[in-house]
């Protein structure tokens, strides 16, 4: 699983604080970045971690799932 990132308030501060900005005009300026148009949050990333150790993903083997929102689009071919 590779996990994008996620809108985690500390994260928000920290780029806030650090680029003299508000944390609203972060969470603007990265969501704008996501075909989704928002960040992920953590229970997107717990919802796939639950459908992975459920019976429904029993035949599943040897993948990665990347939990990003569309942000990789462009990588694979």
């Amino acid at each position: 699983m590779a996990a994008g990132d996620t809108a985690v308030a500390r994260m928000l501060e920290r780029q806030a604080a650090a680029t003299g900005r508000t944390v609203a005009d972060v969470r603007a300026e990265s969501e704008g970045a996501y075909p989704l148009g928002r960040i992920g949050l953590p229970r997107d990333v717990a919802d796939v971690v639950c459908f992975l150790a459920s019976e429904r993903a029993s035949f599943l083997t040897g993948i990665c799932i990347t939990i990003d929102g569309g942000s990789t689009r462009g990588v694979y071919p």
